[in-house]
């Protein structure tokens, strides 16, 4: 880095923490070829000295902007390219040469702190590489057990807001695409709903979060599922329900089978999604959706399989631009590993997902409001364009918003959810 470009850095030091978030901004430069390394983060932050949670921060702040003054000749570019990626417009602002406000402006220091900054909606948690394993797996030291039952407590939740899902008034099919079979009365599915709300670390409690499971319960009773709801799951316990569901009458009887994981996620390196878990493990998304290949899975085999990952996928924010706001192998017969799944995201690769602190992920939300809405005659394919539309219009305070997306693995049928509506002929149709 040129000296005069790293003099400009330490001359406006103080105005560059007032505003960028640390974490966020770490991440960012974790994620850049070249410019940080986890060895390199991990020096900076290794501070013996005794300091409260606020100077910490301030002090792994300042290590980590002389750190980067230090790197190549590229780095000044590098790091103008992670505060515009992820929305810091006031600190790529200042380090612009060009920008008179800023070419010769002295350290502004307010008795040693830094100002303070917007809150951020979507907190995320750091993944240290150190305790993840070949597979990519995050090892949890809890040894909590839950039990495996069907939610059964409406009387919790009666008073709350829902959707109200129209019911349909004939079976519909597609005779040239063709159809998953959605005509159980007793069978018609099961879902399994996991709601990460309180971690380790306090600060990353999700508030609103509840409202998601609450109209999410809702939404796939009226479907007539059959409903399995957790929340504050560890790792262990989270993999220990889910093959147990797998492996149940329940699921083997099923017609559909939906998981919905709410909690943080972020991303690692281009395309690596991770989650956390209730004990602080995280875990690769992909280790997740593997569970439901053919070959692991045979309950499901031929079954509509919907997975849901609502949370951020990165911490790049989303501004978009300005406008005004208004083989299983069983015998001789064999199938792809992967086939009749639907894997939803709130978000991009890269992006954050956003959360109304009282009424809940606005995914969630807008999923449960179309699905109510339009399930009893519409496939969900065109549902889910519908969701990503409606969703994708939303804006926070700061004009972040949000494009969701969803990946289509030899989901080769429409699925149509005839809420209210069976056929009484069903051989298989067995409370």
């Amino acid at each position: 880095m040129e000296a005069k470009l790293r003099d400009h850095i330490r001359n406006n030091l103080d105005d560059l923490i007032c505003n960028v978030k640390y974490d966020k901004f770490l991440n960012g430069c974790l994620r850049t070829p070249h410019l940080l390394t986890n060895e390199m983060r991990f020096n900076l932050e290794n501070i013996q000295e005794k300091l409260s949670p606020e100077d910490l921060e301030l002090e792994r702040h300042k290590r980590l902007w002389k750190k980067l003054t230090q790197r190549g000749p590229d780095a000044y570019q590098q790091i103008r390219t992670v505060l515009s990626q992820l929305g810091f417009d006031k600190a790529l602002q200042i380090l612009d040469v060009k920008n008179p406000e800023y070419v010769s402006i002295s350290s502004n220091k307010r008795n040693g702190r830094t100002a303070e900054r917007p809150p951020v909606r979507e907190p995320l948690a750091n993944i240290d590489e150190n305790q993840v394993d070949g597979d990519g797996n995050c090892h949890s030291q809890s040894t909590d057990e839950v039990t495996l039952e069907e939610f059964k407590k409406w009387e919790q939740i009666a008073d709350k807001k829902k959707y109200e899902v129209i019911l349909s008034k004939e079976l519909h099919v597609d005779n040239k695409v063709g159809s998953y079979s959605m005509k159980s009365r007793y069978n018609r599915g099961v879902v399994f709903i996991v709601n990460i709300i309180d971690f380790p670390n306090k600060k990353l409690h999700r508030d609103g979060a509840i409202e998601d499971s609450v109209s999410l319960l809702h939404l796939f009773r009226e479907l007539g599922f059959k409903l399995y709801s957790y929340k504050n799951l560890t790792r262990t316990n989270f993999f220990t329900l889910l093959a147990e569901i797998l492996n149940s009458e329940n699921a083997q009887r099923a017609e559909c089978f939906v998981l919905v994981l709410m909690s943080h996620g972020n991303m690692v390196g281009e395309f690596t999604d991770y989650v956390q878990f209730h004990d602080g493990a995280e875990v690769k998304v992909q280790n997740i959706i593997d569970c439901f290949e053919n070959n692991r899975c045979r309950s499901l085999l031929n079954k509509p399989k919907i997975l849901i990952f609502p949370f951020c996928r990165g911490e790049i924010s989303e501004r978009g631009h300005i406008r005004p706001v208004q083989t299983d192998g069983i015998g001789s017969f064999t199938s792809p590993l992967k086939s009749d799944m639907m894997i939803c995201y709130a978000s991009l690769p890269g992006f954050t997902a956003h959360r109304d602190l009282d009424d809940g992920a606005w995914y969630i939300q807008t999923f449960c409001e179309l699905m109510a809405k339009h399930a009893h005659d519409t496939d969900f394919d065109s549902i889910l364009k519908l969701i990503h539309r409606e969703a994708g219009e939303k804006r926070s305070h700061y004009g972040d918003m949000q494009t969701g997306n969803y990946c289509n693995f030899g989901f080769n049928k429409q699925l149509y959810f005839n809420p209210g509506i069976w056929e009484e002929s069903n051989n298989n149709d067995i409370n």
